[in-house]
């Protein structure tokens, strides 16, 4: 009886299984952490230029508050002059130069005849001047009660002006004269930059799109004309437009940022800022993951070929002797190692799994750090909810301190799965409150700036750390096994402090742990800062704005309101 042995041609070797097995685990964690990527850039960009909108409306609405302040004080202004026996310079022009002392930002303050020539003026000069030529004046002669120019363009000085115009007219209704006020926009725009972020690019529209004022070319200098923009003649509409890439007015590079209408004036206010900064921010953390990961796949990769080689040698051998059987020999059969050699294997694979899900489980956990840290500006908020984040994935206990402005440190939150033990822990801060000049522990962190890292806490620890044995009992009942405490550290300021702790789990904490815990810290220092950094800007902005209005208009004998 003769039997016949095949051997199928499309059977792979194993170190090609294995070589393959490994790049196609490869191609799935490199493609799902560009997906990861993809979705944290677009998330990451869409709250930034929600931000830059932000942003714009605050200056729009400080444009629009100057504007709506000198609307009012030019209407004090015209009822108190209404009446005045007579429009001179000799008479009002004191009152002018007391008004336009009061606005740092005024150019000039006159009063014209009904003619259009300038009868009084707050500096004094350029009395008898005819400016009937002038649009806005003879708007004004037209019948409007109120108007604002366009952009004029200085003849000698090619500064751009801005005049708002507005009738004198007494009790009986008659006009008596006109009363008008301009300004240089980059005055008013200079002082509203400080509260900007320092890459912020502004520009100031006017309500036909010719530009009043921008950062984006020296003053004095040509600009090109936008009014034939779509997005300017949105925004000019009334809408808010979005800036995205190449979209942005003037930009010599990508950018982002939006256009942000002025109500009262139909203005528009254009902010961007560069995209290539915060695309970097972005990617090359990412990069900085993808690299590690690869080089991983490539160490597990080379692994596995020698194991694989490893393995097949023996199966090589027993497919010799088959041959010399077949061709009528006697070999003599060597007993192949191979159980062993697959249990080797096995646990290779599962050392790679598992750095592999680590790793995998750590990208997660810092994108979704990352997402709650973007999700909001209230940081004792996020920083809540980290901590809970860190309960869920790294820690038994996480708590944060944070920094208090008279340098002590103040708990803003403890996370634990049992809220009994979180109310111990919390009763137990409120008993043994931690000692400022202690030589480890919170604040020895806060004034060095250096993490600690406790692998292991012995008991011996907690018997040093005890205050008296009713504290010692707590601490061995809470059972603490292992323990990181990180600073939070933002453009050199230590902010507050970290801890993890783990307890019931029984994990101990290494040098990986603690550069996973630092990374997660800088985040969150960031966005801490970044959230302090906004609410005092937005006070800036807020004070800026105040000053801007002038407490009480200037009284004169012979004036009355």
């Amino acid at each position: 009886m003769t039997s016949t042995m095949r051997f199928g041609p499309s059977r792979w070797r194993l170190t090609t299984s294995l070589t393959l097995t490994v790049a196609v685990l490869f191609l799935t964690v490199m493609f799902f952490t560009f997906l990861t990527y993809r979705d944290l850039t677009a998330e990451r960009e869409g709250a930034e230029i929600e931000n830059a909108v932000a942003i714009s409306r605050t200056v729009a609405a400080q444009v629009d508050g100057f504007v709506q302040d000198l609307e009012g004080t030019t209407l004090a202004a015209a009822l108190a002059l209404g009446n005045e026996p007579g429009l001179s310079h000799q008479r009002t022009g004191p009152y002018l130069k007391a008004i336009r002392d009061n606005y740092t930002t005024l150019r000039a303050l006159f009063l014209t005849d009904l003619q259009g020539h300038v009868i009084a003026s707050a500096s004094g000069e350029g009395i008898g001047l005819d400016l009937s030529k002038r649009p806005y004046l003879q708007r004004l002669r037209a019948g409007e009660q109120t108007t604002w120019s366009h952009g004029i363009k200085g003849i000698a000085s090619g500064q751009t002006t801005i005049a708002f115009g507005r009738r004198v007219v007494d009790t009986a209704g008659h006009t008596r004269a006109y009363l008008i006020v301009a300004f240089y926009p980059p005055s008013l725009m200079a002082r509203l930059r400080a509260t900007l972020p320092a890459d912020a690019m502004v520009t100031l529209l006017d309500d036909e799109g010719n530009v009043l004022y921008s950062t984006h070319f020296p003053e004095r200098s040509a600009v090109p004309d936008l009014s034939a923009l779509p997005s300017v003649r949105e925004v000019l509409a009334g809408r808010p437009v979005h800036l995205i890439g190449d979209a942005a007015p003037f930009s010599s590079g990508a950018a982002f940022g939006a256009m942000v209408p002025v109500t009262r004036t139909r203005w528009a206010i254009v902010l961007t800022r560069p995209l290539a900064p915060l695309q970097a921010a972005l990617r090359d953390p990412v990069l900085e993951q993808v690299i590690a990961i690869s080089a991983v796949m490539l160490l597990a990769l080379s692994l596995f070929v020698v194991i694989a080689r490893w393995l097949v040698r023996p199966l090589e051998g027993l497919a010799r002797s088959a041959a010399a059987i077949a061709r009528g020999e006697t070999p003599r059969i060597i007993q192949p190692s191979g159980p062993a050699e697959v249990a080797q294997l096995a646990e290779g694979m599962g050392v790679m799994a598992r750095s592999v899900d680590e790793r995998e489980r750590t990208l997660q956990f810092i994108n979704e750090a990352s997402r709650q840290l973007a999700s909001t500006l209230d940081y004792e908020t996020t920083l809540r909810a980290i901590a809970h984040l860190a309960v869920d994935r790294i820690a038994d206990w996480c708590v944060v301190d944070v920094v208090d402005e008279d340098g002590r440190l103040r708990r803003l939150g403890v996370a634990h799965v049992d809220p009994v033990k979180v109310a111990m822990a919390r009763d137990l801060e409120q008993r043994y409150p931690t000692d400022p000049n202690a030589p480890r522990g919170l604040y020895h962190v806060l004034r060095t700036g250096q993490s600690e890292l406790y692998e292991d806490i012995s008991d011996e620890m907690l018997v040093q750390g005890a205050r008296d044995p009713e504290h010692l009992r707590i601490l061995r009942e809470l059972g603490f096994r292992s323990a990181m405490v990180v600073p939070l550290i933002a453009r050199g300021r230590t902010l507050g402090v970290i801890s993890f702790v783990t307890a019931e789990s029984g994990r101990h904490y290494g040098s990986r742990d603690l550069n996973l815990a630092e990374g997660l810290a800088r985040r969150t220092a960031v966005a801490i800062d970044n959230a302090r950094m906004y609410a005092r800007e937005r006070g800036i902005a807020e004070t800026l704005q105040r000053s801007l209005l002038p407490e009480r208009l200037p009284e004169i004998p012979g004036v009355h309101a």
